[in-house]
């Protein structure tokens, strides 16, 4: 009998709760003593965005941790005069960043609707010194930013503008939720102008190239956003 009963209706029934059935800590079995066995447990602190809502990181103290449950965002770094700006990052569900501290992260907005969890530098640093499983996990964690990171700045150092683009797609895929695999279809609130951003050219560049590898069967690009359809060809355009 008890083999046919939903856990989180028989939890609710009993007055408990578990932790978020879309937790990217849980999803990937990382940080388990920081998210605990129920929601009550959690030191994370969870918020929403709306699509193109910025995220504001001041209140966050260099260090803190910042988890996407659902959604998308991208983050911009100015130049330091603030006339130009680069998006340095995407991420998806499963995907984590650390606030640096220095302002370069103020530019954080959602793609489509958004949750985040976030959690202070200093509180994680003081969990994780008594938890070896915990540093293990933050290695992890860390890897995986890092690992983003040079894959999209990669792409942005393309010396021509269709291999940049072909290379931020193959990134994105790889990239954008490390909890459930290459993507290959990307969210439809994802546009053409944030793809320019993160490949670092033209709107008007990022339209016809598009064109073209739907052209070529590349990817297609419609009402539900853009899909790969051939990764490895586009992989060594």
């Amino acid at each position: 009998m008890l083999a046919d009963v939903d856990p989180q209706n028989l939890m609710a029934k009993v007055g408990l709760r578990g932790h978020c059935i879309d937790c990217p800590a849980h999803r990937r079995a990382m940080l388990t003593s920081l998210t605990g066995e129920s929601t009550d447990e959690c030191a994370f602190d969870t918020r929403g965005l709306e699509p193109r809502q910025g995220l504001s990181l001041t209140s966050l103290p260099a260090g803190s941790l910042v988890l996407v449950r659902r959604g998308m965002v991208i983050r911009v770094r100015a130049d330091k005069r603030g006339e130009h700006s680069v998006a340095i990052d995407a991420l998806g569900s499963g995907g984590a960043f650390v606030v640096s501290g220095d302002g370069t992260d103020a530019q954080v907005y959602a793609v489509d609707r958004t949750l985040y969890c976030t959690l202070a530098g200093h509180t994680l640093l003081s969990d994780l010194s008594h938890d070896p499983k915990g540093l293990s996990d933050l290695h992890k964690l860390h890897s995986g930013i890092q690992y983003r990171l040079e894959r999209l700045s990669d792409a942005r150092g393309r010396s021509s503008v269709r291999s940049r683009v072909a290379a931020t797609l193959c990134a994105l895929a790889d990239t954008l939720s490390p909890s459930l695999g290459r993507r290959l279809q990307f969210p439809a609130a994802f546009l053409q102008r944030d793809l320019a951003v993160l490949a670092s050219t033209r709107y008007e560049s990022i339209c016809r190239i598009l064109r073209d590898f739907s052209e070529s069967g590349l990817v297609s690009h419609g009402p539900d956003g853009v899909v790969i359809g051939d990764y490895d060809k586009l992989a060594v355009l």
